[in-house]
């Protein structure tokens, strides 16, 4: 063997460590890249709606060498940028399932490896709340459960400095979103109950998130509304109203806003909802509402509720404003507003003089 032979076999012995470690680096970046990409329409206030063109890009990932095998990513940020690749691509995609299923992969290739539950607890933590949120989505009821269970159960076992700000706040979001979960499926005891755990939280409202904050103050309001505690269903929504206006999405105050009004009539605060109908019209008329779910609902107030206190002849006015509600309901761009608060089973519960939570047992029995 000669000098240059030799010298260049002591340089690839002595290195190549350092070149297995380049080559990691380097396949991780690539990684990181590939799931920028599918994460950039989601890094903003809101998801970017995607035209079937963008989409069909977003498609031809799903064939992108690095994505062809797990083996292809040779680290662990690398493999869970391999597995949010996935995630991303199919959230676009508005595959829930797929979402689903990959998000699972994830957190079973964390739970193969004992230490990495404790090295990347944080990891774990945020897919799993991540999959109690696609089996709500998925209306997964039993899996929910479970998944609720398992995460919080880990979360008890960590040593208190792995119990990270980070951690307590994913923590509180899983109860969130089993609050949702237990209000959707009318299981009203529950739901009270959650609200209260949650409530009782120390620093609650700084550990989650603005947007789940708030629809949080939302869903215990209309809780409240349903099972005719009115005066709870006040104190929430206050909670709401009172954040800074223009730190609120302009379609859930406007949703408040309405809900307020409901809330007032039936607390039988007549003068306070004469100010509220007219504050909520001029609202309506300033950023220019182009739901006619809204106005229908808040011109019935001053037309029928307010010029009519006789509470004996509100029931017709109320059945009148059921159809015209269910012909409004045909667009679907409007009916989307009953999966905020539905307003049938509250007119309903009026026409009926029978309780929210009655009606929507009624229903639950009747499937």
């Amino acid at each position: 063997m000669n000098l240059e032979e030799d010298l260049s076999k002591h340089l690839i012995d002595s290195f190549s460590e350092d070149f297995k470690f380049v080559d990691i680096y380097k396949n991780s970046l690539e990684f990181r890249q590939l799931q920028f990409i599918t994460s950039v329409p989601f890094l903003g206030k809101h998801p970017v709606n995607r035209s079937s063109h963008s989409k069909n890009e977003i498609k031809k990932l799903l064939n992108h060498p690095l994505l062809s095998s797990e083996k292809k990513a040779l680290s662990f940020n690398a493999k869970k940028s391999y597995y949010y690749s996935y995630i991303g691509i199919y959230r676009i995609l508005g595959d829930f399932e797929k979402n689903c299923n990959y998000t699972k992969r994830w957190i079973e290739f964390i739970e193969k490896d004992s230490a990495h539950l404790q090295t990347h607890s944080l990891d774990y933590i945020e897919g799993m709340v991540r999959l109690l949120t696609y089996h709500y989505m998925l209306k997964r009821g039993d899996e929910l459960l479970r998944c609720y269970n398992k995460v919080n159960a880990f979360f008890t076992t960590l040593p208190q400095k792995l119990k990270t700000k980070k951690c307590n706040t994913l923590i509180l979001k899983s109860n969130v979103i089993q609050l949702y979960y237990f209000a959707e499926s009318n299981q009203f005891l529950n739901a009270e109950k959650k609200i209260q755990f949650i409530a009782k939280e120390n620093d609650y409202q700084k550990l989650i998130d603005k947007d789940t904050l708030l629809s949080f103050y939302f869903m215990s309001s209309a809780l409240y509304l349903i099972i005719g505690q009115y005066k709870n269903a006040v104190k929430w929504l206050n909670e709401l109203i009172n954040t800074n206006e223009k730190k609120i999405r302009q379609d859930l105050f406007q949703d408040a806003k309405i809900l307020s009004i409901i809330i007032h009539y039936e607390l039988g605060n007549i003068d306070y909802l004469i100010y509220l109908v007219k504050s909520t019209l001029n609202s309506l008329k300033k950023n220019d509402s182009k739901f006619k779910l809204d106005s229908t609902i808040v011109n019935f107030f001053q037309k029928e509720i307010i010029k009519n206190i006789d509470e004996t002849k509100h029931a017709l006015a109320f059945t009148q404003l059921k159809k015209e509600i269910e012909e409004i309901i045909k667009n679907p761009s409007e009916a989307k507003a009953l999966n905020s608060f539905d307003y049938l089973v509250w007119i309903d519960s009026k026409i009926r003089k029978c309780s929210m939570a009655q009606i929507f047992n009624e229903r639950k029995a009747s499937r």
